[in-house]
């Protein structure tokens, strides 16, 4: 044996990796930021997506050089910009964000599905507008996977190979989410609505994926409908059994539309898909978005010497266990419903979240500091987010 390999792996370490793969260090870029006073501006989206651009680093491409493994923005609903586009939109109290079929005769009854859908449930559909968006732009692998089911409604009523080309990005009366199978940098080129100055938010998440445990699909590009989510699932397994097994329960709570709901979670879905899609039943069903999370991804609570003093917090975490298994990281997951925007570290707290609140009113956080333009202001506060806050 060579001295150069004896000092490198003998007697005590691992076999030393390629110098091309050393230094490799691969996980998705994700932040937001935040008016605290709910003022909206341009301002916020423009520098979410300033962000989104920096953490191109953190995301895969694929083999063509413009499609990427996903990237995307969840963000407040612009009424006002939608109303000065759309007349539908001055009487609308919601709004869907869905991916459909590109034949247009495949468009037209899956938009007569949804209508027929929502007048079911009381609801009045005023409308369908076809976003703006630039092909030209899109990578081939792009343009070839722009499909995934929407459930089992659609393959019953218009089959199988149609439900394939729908999804449902955002449907709600507060949020909207543009994203796709991108680079960062592509995501606003392809949506026009986000370049237009008049698109005013007061808050915004965004996200780059780095796809880890499945294959890039437009579907699959964050942030989904409540988070964005750095990190791996590593109880995936155990979480979605256990998930299907509590599926029983939701007559329950649902009624007669529990049939609707299932299945829940899909092992053929990534963990950051399942994990959104619980977290937004339970949402959905009724509880905060804060204390969902707090039951899905809880912090080290026993034998915490922080929580000696505040049985209360341990006592809430001890119940939650009896009804929720948690679904361990290392994870980092940055939410929005509307109501409330933040993020929250799993009880590992292995990855990077850094956050400052400015003199102005904004709350600026990511997985990298520096990723936002805030030359001129006075930061009040600054620190790294931690398990349990």
């Amino acid at each position: 044996m060579s001295d150069a390999i004896r000092s490198a792996v003998w007697p005590y370490c691992d076999s030393p990796a390629p110098e091309v793969v050393a230094g490799e260090k691969d996980a998705c870029g994700v932040g937001f930021l935040a008016q605290l006073q709910g003022q909206a501006s341009h301002w916020v989206l423009e520098q979410a997506l300033r962000g989104l651009g920096c953490m191109e680093h953190r995301g895969g491409c694929g083999g063509d050089g413009d499609s990427g493994d996903g990237a995307g923005v969840l963000c407040e609903i612009p009424w006002s910009y939608l109303k000065a586009v759309w007349s539908e939109a001055a009487a609308a109290r919601g709004l869907g964000m869905m991916f459909m079929p590109t034949d247009a005769s495949r468009r037209a009854e899956v938009r007569g599905l949804c209508d027929e859908e929502a007048k079911a449930l009381g609801l009045q559909p005023l409308g369908w507008r076809t976003v703006p968006v630039d092909p030209a732009v899109l990578g081939h692998l792009a343009r070839a996977t722009a499909r995934r089911r929407i459930g089992a409604r659609v393959r019953a009523a218009l089959g199988a190979e149609v439900a394939q080309d729908v999804y449902v990005a955002s449907l709600s009366s507060r949020t909207v989410v543009y994203k796709g199978m991108v680079r960062s940098e592509v995501l606003a080129q392809f949506y026009a609505d986000l370049d237009d100055p008049r698109f005013e938010v007061s808050f915004a998440v965004y996200h780059r994926r780095f796809s880890t445990n499945t294959l890039p699909r437009w579907p699959l590009a964050q942030p989904m409908r409540l988070l964005g989510h750095n990190g791996e699932i590593n109880t995936l397994l155990g979480n979605l059994n256990w998930a299907k097994a509590s599926e029983a329960s939701l007559e329950n709570v649902w009624g007669e539309a529990a049939d609707d709901l299932i299945p829940v979670v899909n092992p053929a879905f990534s963990d950051s898909a399942n994990l959104d899609a619980t977290l937004e039943l339970m949402v959905r069903s009724g509880r905060s978005i804060t204390d969902s999370l707090i039951t899905l991804v809880p912090e080290a609570f026993r034998n915490q010497p922080d929580l000696d003093s505040r049985p209360d917090v341990t006592a809430m975490y001890e119940f939650n266990a009896g009804i929720q298994e948690p679904w361990d990281g290392p994870a980092l997951l940055v939410f929005a419903d509307g109501k409330r925007v933040g993020a929250t570290l799993d009880r590992n707290g292995l990855r990077p979240a850094r956050w400052c609140t400015t003199a102005d009113g904004f709350v600026i956080m990511g997985s990298e500091t520096g990723v936002v333009g805030i030359s001129g202001k006075t930061i009040v506060q600054k620190s790294c987010s931690t398990t349990g806050r």
